[in-house]
């Protein structure tokens, strides 16, 4: 659990309790088995979680981003679910997805 936490902290920032104001009724938070660390001295008090990924995803639209953020949110009742998530406008830029026929296939290997 604390290495899954320290991993999503190295990625995404650590979480604000603004973000996420019920991380502090958290059982292993409450009984100070994992204690949040603190931000980074050189990290703005006003820079948000999540303020890295552009650079982690260069490559990536605004919406993409914008997809990425929602669906990677802390609070898991900020979070987007599935639903939302196809919503987004990222599923509508170019390039367009395919037909799933015209996708390549690839022999089973289960048979051997």
């Amino acid at each position: 659990e604390l290495d899954q936490l320290r991993i999503m902290w190295d990625v995404l920032g650590v979480p604000k309790m603004e973000q996420w104001p019920s991380l502090k009724e958290m059982p292993s938070i409450k009984n100070g088995s994992i204690s949040i660390p603190q931000q980074k001295a050189y990290v703005s008090s006003t820079a948000s979680s999540y303020s890295s990924l552009p650079s982690q995803f260069r490559n990536l639209s605004s919406s993409g981003l914008g997809l990425l953020t929602n669906l990677l949110q802390y609070n898991p009742s900020t979070r987007w679910k599935s639903k939302e998530a196809l919503e987004s406008p990222y599923f509508h830029e170019m390039p367009m997805p395919i037909n799933q026929t015209l996708m390549p296939t690839f022999p089973t290997r289960h048979g051997k």
